[in-house]
Formats: structure tokens, C-alpha cells, sequence
């Protein structure tokens, strides 16, 4: 295996681990919220027991643990997103790199310094100097 090919290796078992870590926190994540909003809604019903009037609590209740919920999905959807755009840009990247290995073949004829020489061109200094050229 090539040291471009275990690069490219590397980086997507990166990703992947990233991925994976990223699913086990939503799940912990997901549990503590389950976990806090019980005991939460729970505490609104004593109070409940106490202060009967007070029945908003569960609405109040309700939109804040929706609110949080969202929240904990919404940042996990992002990273979903982000991780799957760097793993794209890997792949387009390992694509890119066998595209340029497949034609360096080629590039090497088209620019070796025989075939350059033979066209006629040369360096003078840093220009470049066609010397078929007529023009003085």
C-alpha cells in the first residue's frame, strides 16, 4: 500500500471514528434528557399536588424540554452534516490524487526538458526565450 493510499485510509477511519463517537454521545445525550425530564415533569406534578392553579407548568415544561431536545439534534445533525461533507472531500481528494498519478506519465513527457528543448524554447535568466523567434 502506497503512502498516499494509507493516508487517505487513515483519514477516513478518522472520520469514521468521529462518526461512530458522535452517535454514542447523541445516544448518552438522548438518555440524560429522557433521564432530567422525568424527574422535571415529575417536580411539575408535586408542585402540581401543592399549587393547582398553576397547570401552565406543564406547557412551560413542555415547550423547554422540546426546545432542548431540539437542540441536542440540531447540533448533531450539523456534525452528521460536516462529517459526511469532510469524508466527500476526502474521497474527491483520493480521486484527484489517482487522477494525477494515472496522467503524470504523460505530464512528464509533455514537459520533460528534451521535449521543451526541442521546441525551441530556453532560459535566459528567469525568461523564457523562443529562438526561432525573429523578433529582436
Amino acid at each position: 500500500m502506497d503512502k498516499d493510499k494509507s493516508h487517505h485510509c487513515h483519514q477516513f477511519d478518522q472520520l469514521d471514528e468521529m462518526r461512530h463517537e458522535a452517535r454514542v454521545f447523541l445516544k448518552q445525550r438522548l438518555l440524560f434528557w429522557a433521564l432530567r425530564w422525568t424527574i422535571g415533569f415529575f417536580g411539575i406534578w408535586v408542585i402540581l399536588q401543592f399549587y393547582p392553579a398553576l397547570t401552565w407548568l406543564w406547557a412551560a415544561g413542555l415547550v423547554v424540554a422540546l426546545v432542548s431536545l431540539a437542540a441536542i439534534l440540531g447540533r448533531f445533525f450539523l456534525l452528521e452534516k460536516r462529517l459526511k461533507k469532510d469524508r466527500q472531500m476526502q474521497q474527491r481528494d483520493q480521486a484527484d490524487d489517482k487522477r494525477i498519478k494515472g496522467i503524470w506519465p504523460e505530464m512528464k513527457t509533455v514537459f520533460s526538458p528534451l521535449s521543451f528543448a526541442a521546441s525551441g524554447f530556453y532560459f535566459v535568466g528567469s525568461k523564457l526565450e523562443n529562438s526561432a523567434s525573429t523578433c529582436s
